[in-house]
């Protein structure tokens, strides 16, 4: 003995079963220091017992300890059991087991253990129940330490309420182990199997493991505080080093708060592998109005492996009935993290306190639920149904990659009153893959799952490389309650989204459910390169409730979309407001520096079949192409619509478009509504738009329609183009109307428009319909060309009624407008089943070419006309520097009850030839008038006619005031067939009338018929039933007034008479028939022949006071070089 310390040495220490070993002392020994020399293994199956007062015993043999079944401890304060080489003391001292000689028996304190061999002896407890005081230390230090129990049922016992149990394998080599607190980790090996370390009472105590490497099967290593006492400041409730590696099965190590107090920390550091399986867990729990412990690891790496219907994994969280919080789940992992078949790392609450938050690095991470239908494997931290408290916050911070597979999840979500925590994933590579199992979620999610329940989390992900959402996996959340669903918000290099054409979804989503109140939250994508969503994969925000769908926000460099043509899952970005529901859908907004590709079935859209409205969808990118194909069900498409059995309107279409749009082979941009909703509108401006449809029976291009059933309107469409607008092979822009609603207009703006059939037989052009059984009207159209306007082998412009409502107005404006082929031109019509009445038609440029059978039309079929409607007087304008009808037509027809559309013309130079004509001609009803101005109208084997071709209806009247008419076969008739009907009257008033052949037929009781090449000029107004109309023809020279009986003799003409007939032309000039008596020959061949105008006109035989006036001039030379020569001899 020397001072406080009592000094015991044996050469062998056995305590034998049943057998006691007391130490004994005075009262004020505070250390009893034990040793073994004699280098034999202490066995100890009885009773070590001490007592001297409150004193430490202290007791090493560097041969080893084993501790029995029946071994037991009775001292009154702490216990060493070591296999040290020797004890040392604070003041430098020792005292050793291996050489006693040179042991030195001190008064300080001890300090640490020493252990001096290269082969370190070890502990075992096996079997042993070992229960110490409250607040009292148990120590073992050993090379090796086994720790076990017969069964789980006969476990080994170590228990220290409210005390410390310390444990430690220290290895080979020399090391020293202080006696206070815990040192590094050693090198040797701990096995604990069957046994309970157990500190748990007032405070909860303290665990501290070190090791090489640590073997735990089926234990239990706990620290439960069960007082009101918190545990010491800084102090860890368990302290776990590893050198090496970890494997726990079937283990837990566990901190519990039961009372009051709140727990410590849960440390774990394991330099190589830690793995749990088996229902091994490490974790905290806060039962009452104590804090949870914090849990944090570190490991080389971490394998947790599931299997078991007991929980595996990492976990801390509060229960329900508690009012403390949860603590921080932290894992740092220097390489590969797994998570698998059922295992956990969780942080939930289930009482009023707060979940902990989740913090994970790690270098690379694996998540795989196996596919097991029975178990889910996660990351989560929930607020569960009963709690008020806040779900904690999830972060992964990893270096490469992460793999979500096979029903796992990560997940943050709220069943109770707090908010769902935030998800901030961080990682080079994150793949999820759901394995296109069925009946398992795999995924990254945030919830709220009931009505109470508080806001949803948002989901950051910040993905470096690539993000694969891929066969049935999801990101996204959705509330069920009140409460709004947290924003989704990611980041990465790219993003590839495929279904894998499984009836799975997969993609990225938030929505509002069916009796939700809450609305969806936001996804916002922001990927540096391309984004690929294939094969039924999906982005989408929606509301089945009465919460909205949340805003869709995309940037990235391309985006291409191919559904495969997979004829039941629709592969698509889209915000839907679903049956049921009244909240509104989300907006789109995707920003796109490159390409968008749509193929085969592909789908952008904003919807709504509910109450709410879709929402509106803007796109900018540099080229988008959209390719449909017939053979998918679905079409490819950029869409909001408002569909049947909605209130909701459809959105707006916005796409900005720096160089080129293509939409072909099936595929549309569409604005419509199918419901008592308005539709939405197209705003489309792009450097070129080219519309393909490629011949295929299927529709290809723009479009906004109010369809059969509904009664609300389409929208417009609005095109601005910097370069070429093509459209071709059966594509079209169209406006609709199949309901009550009306059609919308359509506004495009162009450098140049070619529409061109390439000679498919569908529509090609652009159009606005008001359809079959519908009641709204048909919008206008305005086509507004910089250059040239090309409508080509069948291609038209349109607007349309068979229905009650009226066809739109349609014009046309281009710097040159050519319309060639069969069936190519502009057209306003009213079908036979319509009831509403035509458009106007206006058409302006600089040059206008009508040929090979294109036209300008207006045509009224309609069998009979609305009464409630305002009658409208349509009219056919067109107005141009240049007008040339090369085998072309402007016409303006009436089938039934309603006159004929008026024809305004106004050009400078005026050309019909190759059988062109400018009609107007009706069946039931009067024809409409022509009236026609400008410089200079030449009609060559080609007619001017207003005709009334029914049993009534008068004939249109005609007003010519061009400043010259030419006539080389040329017709112009306002005739009619209908008994007492009356022509039209025929007003010329020119500078000059040129008729070939040098002959002119005015008037005329039956109506004359044009063949081309005959030269046969003829103006006519026959009503063979009825009266004639008034012919009255003007020249500033020339005035005959004469009958409707024509002329005998022909005119002569001038190239055989004049040398000068520029001369003959100018005023005061002009050839006449005159009664001028002698003096009518010229005096000079050179001299025109010209009579003073003060003599008498000649008139015909049997004129009249009523006649009509007519002048007439025979021109043999051609049109051209009278107007070139004449004009500038003027």
């Amino acid at each position: 003995m020397r001072g406080a310390n009592l000094f015991h040495s044996f050469s062998r220490l056995d305590i034998g079963e049943g057998q006691r070993a007391t130490f004994t002392g005075p009262e004020h020994i505070q250390n009893v220091i034990g040793r073994v020399t004699g280098g034999r293994v202490s066995r100890i199956d009885g009773t070590l017992r001490s007592q001297v007062g409150r004193a430490d015993v202290y007791l090493i043999n560097p041969a080893g300890v084993v501790l029995g079944p029946g071994a037991q401890v009775d001292v009154p304060a702490a216990l060493y059991l070591s296999a040290a080489d020797e004890l040392r003391f604070s003041d430098g001292s020792r005292y050793s087991a291996r050489d006693p000689q040179a042991s030195t028996l001190s008064m300080a304190a001890p300090e640490s253990f020493g252990f001096l061999s290269p082969q370190v002896a070890g502990l075992e407890i096996d079997g042993s129940r070992l229960v110490l005081n409250a607040g009292q230390r148990l120590s073992l230090t050993a090379g090796e330490i086994q720790l076990r129990g017969s069964s789980a049922e006969q476990p080994a016992v170590v228990r220290v309420p409210g005390g410390e149990i310390r444990v430690e394998a220290v290895g080979r080599g020399q090391r020293q182990v202080p006696v206070h607190g815990s040192g590094e980790a050693g090198t040797g090996r701990l096995v604990v199997e069957n046994s309970w370390l157990d500190t748990s009472g007032e405070g909860g105590g303290q665990i501290s493991l070190r090791a090489g490497e640590l073997e735990a099967r089926d234990s239990l290593l706990v620290a439960h505080n069960l007082g009101d006492r918190d545990v010491l400041v800084g102090q860890r409730s368990i302290d776990l080093r590893v050198a090496g590696s970890a494997a726990l099965s079937g283990t837990e190590i566990s901190a519990f708060s039961l009372g009051a107090g709140a727990v410590g920390a849960i440390d774990v550091e394991v330099g190589g592998r830690l793995e749990l399986v088996e229902g091994s867990r490490i974790g905290s729990i806060a039962f009452d109005r104590g804090k949870a412990a914090d849990v944090q690891v570190r490991a080389g790496a971490i394998r947790l492996f599931g299997g078991t219907e007991r929980f595996t994994g990492i976990a801390s969280y509060t229960e329900s009935g508690s009012i403390g919080d949860a603590g921080l789940v932290r894992l740092e992992v220097e390489g590969l993290l797994e998570i698998l078949n059922g295992a956990k790392i969780v942080t939930d609450t289930f009482g009023d306190g707060l979940a902990g938050n989740i913090d994970i690095s790690a270098g690379s991470v694996t998540i795989d639920n196996l596919g097991n239908p029975n178990q889910v494997t996660l990351i989560a931290s929930q607020a569960g149904e009963g709690s008020s408290g806040d779900a904690g916050r999830v972060t992964l911070n990893v270096e490469g990659l992460i793999e979500i597979s096979n029903g796992a999840v990560i997940s943050a979500s709220t069943a109770g009153q707090g908010k769902a925590g935030k998800l901030f994933v961080t990682a080079d590579v994150l793949r999820l893959d759901g394995s296109g199992i069925s009946n398992l979620f795999t995924g990254i999610t945030n919830q709220v799952l009931k009505d109470f329940s508080g806001e949803g989390g948002e989901i950051n992900l910040n993905i470096s490389d690539r993000l694969e959402v891929i066969n049935g996996a999801m990101i996204g959340g959705f509330t069920l309650g009140n409460s709004r669903s947290g924003d989704v918000n990611i980041r990465a290099g790219s993003l590839l989204l495929d279904g894998y054409g499984n009836d799975l979804f997969t993609g990225i989503t938030s929505y509002s459910a069916s009796d939700a109140k809450g609305d969806a939250g936001k996804v916002k994508l922001e990927i540096a390169s391309s984004i690929e969503v294939l094969r039924g994969a999906m982005i989408s925000t929606s509301t089945w409730g009465s919460g909205n769908a949340g805003v869709i926000t995309i940037s990235a460099e391309s985006i291409i979309m191919d559904g495969f043509n997979d004829p039941l899952y629709t592969t698509w970005i889209s915000s839907q407001s679903e049956p049921g529901s009244t909240g509104n859908a989300g907006s789109i907004d995707i920003k796109v520096s490159k390409e968008i590709g749509l193929l085969n079935g592909a789908v952008i859209s904003t919807g709504t079949r509910g109450e709410g409205n879709a929402g509106n969808l803007m796109i900018t990118a540099d080229k988008i192409q959209i390719t449909g194909s017939p053979e998918s069900e679905l079409g490819t498409a950029i869409a909001s619509e408002s569909l049947p059995g909605s209130k909701g309107d459809a959105g707006f279409v916005w796409l900005n478009v720096a160089k080129s749009l293509e939409v072909l082979n099936g595929a549309f941009v569409s604005s419509s509504t199918a419901s008592a909703g308005e539709g939405g509108g197209l705003f489309i401006s792009a450097g070129s738009v080219y519309l393909d449809g490629l011949g295929k029976n299927v529709f290809t291009g723009l479009t906004s329609s109010s369809v059969y059933g509904s009664s609300g309107n389409a929208g417009n469409i609005n095109l601005e183009v910097d370069g070429l607008l093509e459209i071709v092979n059966g594509a079209h822009i169209s406006t609709s109307t199949w309901g009550i609603g009306n059609a919308g207009e359509i506004t495009v703006r162009a450098t140049h428009v070619r529409l061109d059939t390439k000679g498919d037989d569908q529509f090609t052009g652009l159009a606005s319909r008001a359809g079959p059984g519908s009641f709204g009207h048909a919008g206008r159209v305005n086509l507004e060309v910089t250059n040239l306007l090309e409508i080509l082998n069948g291609a038209k412009v349109s607007t349309s009624t068979a229905a009650v409502g009226n066809a739109g107005d349609l014009s046309m404006q281009a710097d040159e407008i050519f319309i060639r082929g069969e069936d190519s031109g502009a057209a306003s019509a009213a079908f036979t089943t319509a009831r509403g009445q035509v458009g106007n038609l206006a058409v302006t440029a600089e040059r206008i070419t009508l040929a090979d059978g294109g036209f300008l039309s207006i045509s009224a079929e309609q069998a009979s006309v609305d009464p409630s409607l305002t009658p409208k007087a349509s009219r056919l304008q067109v107005a141009a520097q240049q007008l040339r009808l090369d085998g072309g037509f402007i016409t303006a027809v009436s089938s039934g009850p309603v006159p004929a559309a008026a024809i305004d013309l106004e050009a400078q130079d005026l050309r019909l030839v190759n059988g062109s004509q400018i009609t107007t001609e009706s069946l039931q009803a009067d024809a409409g008038s022509i009236v026609i101005g400008g410089g200079r109208l030449w009609v060559a084997d080609s007619r001017i006619t207003t005709s009334a071709l029914g049993e009534r209806g008068d004939g249109g009247d005609i007003v010519l005031r061009p400043e010259y008419l030419i006539l080389e076969g040329g017709f112009i008739q306002a005739n009619t067939a209908g008994l007492g009907a009356r022509g039209g009257d025929i007003w010329v008033g020119s500078r000059a009338l040129l008729g070939s052949e040098g002959r002119v037929e005015i008037g005329g009781q039956e109506r004359a018929s044009l063949i081309a090449g005959l030269g046969r000029n003829v103006i006519q107004a026959a009503a063979p039933g009825g009266e004639q109309g008034v012919i009255t023809v003007v020249a500033p020279e020339l005035d005959l007034t004469v009958a409707l009986v024509p002329l005998a003799t022909s005119f002569g003409g001038w190239g055989g008479l004049l040398t000068d007939p520029c001369q003959a032309l100018a005023v005061g000039a002009g050839s006449s028939l005159v009664e001028g008596g002698s003096g009518g020959v010229a005096p000079t061949p050179a001299e025109p022949a010209a009579l003073p105008l003060d003599r008498k006109r000649l008139e015909r035989l049997g004129t009249s006071s009523n006649t009509s006036r007519q002048s007439l001039l025979a021109n043999p030379l051609t049109p051209d070089l009278l107007w070139s020569g004449c004009r500038t001899a003027r």
